[in-house]
């Protein structure tokens, strides 16, 4: 391979590892709202990993064909997520949020293929490595939940965003594009969030 295809292949790595580590952020918030309340975290977190890389896998070699209507419906089931998760419910059946947890794999497996844009190879291999750490973002999370009295809160408005997000992605006939913009807009509401619950915990212990 020639000095000038070894450069181009650096520079769509990082391009999708960019975009997909923003999606892979999304998949880390999901799975802590959803695992929030849950005895055990270690089967789902386990199924989502699987299914999100076997849907990287077959999004990559397929092209996945009818992923608008896939994201609009992902978007509705995420607002009635955000929904359950404000009403502060308690947790979900152990097969319910199994089911959940490969949803959400499988479809924000395919969103981070088909949001980044090069060679399927770089494409691939940057969205798998975006999942390096996320059990252990999971456990970590789910223990600063339980120091944080408004992260469930917090959580549910980056499901809401992820929802109507990805419901106007569907509507428009598209799946989410994961441009330059929409990027920063992604990663800045999780910082925000991050940012606001800091807050409020600072303030809760005074």
């Amino acid at each position: 391979m020639s000095v000038p295809a070894l450069s181009q292949f650096a520079v769509d790595l990082l391009v999708a590892w960019g975009a997909a580590l923003a999606i892979t952020t999304d998949l880390v918030i999901v799975l802590t709202a959803l695992t929030r309340r849950a005895a055990d975290a270690r089967r789902p977190v386990l199924l989502a990993m699987i299914a999100t890389i076997a849907s990287r896998l077959l999004v990559t070699f397929t092209g996945a064909p009818g992923l608008p209507v896939v994201s609009a419906c992902f978007g509705v089931l995420a607002l009635v997520a955000g929904w359950w998760l404000f009403g502060e419910r308690g947790p979900a059946p152990p097969r319910v949020l199994d089911l959940a947890a490969v949803l959400t794999g499988v479809v924000l497996g395919a969103f981070a293929i088909s949001a980044t844009g090069g060679a399927p190879a770089p494409v691939l291999g940057a969205c798998l490595l975006a999942l390096v750490g996320v059990p252990w973002s999971v456990r970590r999370a789910r223990r600063w939940a339980d120091r944080v009295p408004d992260l469930v809160v917090g959580c549910a408005v980056v499901v809401v965003f992820l929802g109507v997000r990805s419901l106007l992605a569907g509507i428009s006939g598209r799946a989410p594009a994961q441009d330059a913009s929409v990027l920063a807009l992604s990663l800045g509401m999780t910082a925000l969030v991050v940012l606001l619950c800091a807050i409020t915990t600072a303030r809760a212990r005074r």
